[in-house]
């Protein structure tokens, strides 16, 4: 992303400065103290594995014998052999990293919905990541991301309504809306360890009687908020145990801000494993589902009831291959697998229309077919969860498709 896309505020003058804070200086932070905890609020969060995660991987279908033609090696064993797949049902299989989520799934609390994705987002990283994040496939003049539209249809002043697990401010919340942007929680502090109310002192009155006061003030008030929300969030509940990576640390606080219940409302993360494999698949997805699946299986765990309140959506931007390449990968492809997890999703069940993988069924001969818009899944969990009714809003120029039929 370029420098403007970043809301960054930064305070320097005395060799200390506030970091982490992804917000323009806005009069929303002035109340940010006084803010009405969130309470019950429903929570959307959405997990963006970037680089192309294979849904052929991550739900395969070993039902079908074309599976195992059309990729040999790269193909997993069958549920029951050794080092296979998840069983799910007679023709669909987790891949083994995410066992995890196998629980989840026969409690009918997750569904899963293949073929997802759209032509127009093309074959690149770069513009599929933005085609997906801005909501407008083919279009890449969208002025805001769809998550900061969503945002903007949400009730509540909370600055940290809106928060990414990032080191940047993504694409999706581009635009008006103030979004919390930082990889860590405790990052939202100043960089002067033992010396933390001195060196806010300092700072408050270096800008006392300068334009900037309002700023300082602001910054100051939203890092009591956030740090008082990362110790009320405390510490993973139900015996909940993150892995030590990039999903666990982000799930891991994600979750601390939903049990703290200051007005987070969309969550952020993006995934940035080595989903991009067009080498070495098996061992590559053996570490990302691996990690994804257990940091997953441990948010769900450390919520416990509470993610009746919480939908998680884990998508990505295009699948991969149908074909493995000649070097035990798979290049970039059309349709993939999204998995939709917590709230009222009715789970157990595999949704979209399934095209099949013989040649004349794929697309250009070489994709999984797209039978399924990704806006259409996420317009479910807006409408059904957050109570946005904002199709035209969230996706311009959009006509939603057949409903998925998520949530009932």
């Amino acid at each position: 992303m370029n420098s403007k896309h970043s809301r960054r505020v930064f305070l320097k003058g005395t060799g200390v400065a506030a970091v982490g804070i992804g917000l323009q200086p806005s009069p929303l932070l002035a109340r940010v103290a006084t803010a009405a905890a969130g309470g019950k609020e429903k929570v959307l969060v959405h997990i963006f594995l970037r680089g192309g995660a294979d849904g052929l991987a991550m739900v395969a279908p070993y039902g079908d014998p074309l599976l195992y033609a059309h990729r040999a090696d790269v193909a997993l064993p069958r549920p029951g052999q050794r080092d296979g797949m998840t069983k799910l049902d007679d023709y669909f299989a987790l891949h083994p990293g995410l066992a995890p989520l196998q629980r989840v799934y026969s409690e009918r609390r997750m569904a899963v919905v293949h073929a997802v994705g759209n032509y127009d987002v093309s074959r690149s990283h770069f513009s599929a990541q933005d085609f997906v994040e801005l909501g407008t496939p083919g279009v890449s003049t969208t002025p805001t991301g769809a998550l900061d539209r969503v945002t903007a249809s949400l009730k509540g002043e909370s600055p940290a309504r809106a928060v990414s697990f990032s080191s940047r401010t993504p694409v999706s919340y581009l635009g008006p809306e103030e979004a919390l942007v930082s990889l860590e929680l405790a990052a939202f502090r100043l960089r002067a360890k033992n010396w933390q109310d001195e060196a806010e002192n300092r700072i408050k009155a270096m800008y006392a009687n300068t334009p900037l006061n309002r700023v300082a003030t602001d910054i100051f008030a939203a890092i009591g908020v956030l740090r008082g929300a990362e110790r009320a969030g405390g510490q993973p509940a139900n015996g909940a145990a993150y892995p030590d990576s990039g999903f666990g640390s982000s799930l891991r606080q994600a979750a601390q801000l939903i049990r703290a219940e200051v007005g987070t409302r969309c969550i952020f993360v993006s995934g940035e494993g080595n989903f991009d494999t067009h080498s070495g698949q098996v061992a590559a997805n053996a570490v990302d589902f691996a990690s994804l699946g257990s940091a997953l299986g441990a948010f769900d765990k450390d919520l416990g009831q509470k993610m009746d309140d919480v939908v998680v959506v884990v998508s990505t931007e295009f699948g991969r291959t149908v074909f493995a390449n000649g070097s035990h990968g798979t290049d970039h492809g059309s349709g993939y697998c999204a998995l939709v997890l917590g709230g009222k999703v009715r789970g157990g069940r595999i949704l979209g229309r399934w095209p099949g993988l013989a040649k004349d069924q794929l697309f250009e001969e070489r994709d999984l077919a797209v039978t399924t818009d990704f806006r259409d899944v996420f317009l479910e969990a807006t409408r059904h969860h957050l109570g946005v009714e904002a199709g035209a809003a969230m996706y311009p120029g959009y006509k939603p498709g057949p409903a998925i039929r998520l949530f009932v």
